[in-house]
């Protein structure tokens, strides 16, 4: 995934500036996917999406939680948020 570019994604959904984006496929079409990059202590705000959202760690520590829960995610962790389901997630 090196020879994708890394682009920064400011938005305020998110608690910092430090995020960035590698789109995997192009946009505009049935569904996203992308890597996403977490600076430490950066996390979004609570939203939902008009489809599910399959996350992967693939380093470092972070939390994930959907409104009734926090839990903490590492190496490997793969989490399903189903469409609609208010949440938030980021970077220790």
């Amino acid at each position: 995934m090196n020879d994708i570019d890394k682009k920064p994604h400011i938005s305020p959904l998110f608690t910092g500036a430090d995020v960035t984006v590698q789109p995997l496929v192009p946009e505009g079409g049935y569904y996203n996917m992308s890597i996403v990059n977490f600076g430490k202590g950066v996390r979004n705000k609570f939203h939902m999406h008009e489809s599910d959202q399959i996350l992967i760690v693939t380093a470092g520590k972070g939390c994930v939680a959907p409104e009734q829960e926090q839990r903490t995610v590492t190496l490997g962790d793969v989490i399903l948020f189903p469409k609609g389901e208010k949440h938030w997630h980021g970077a220790f």
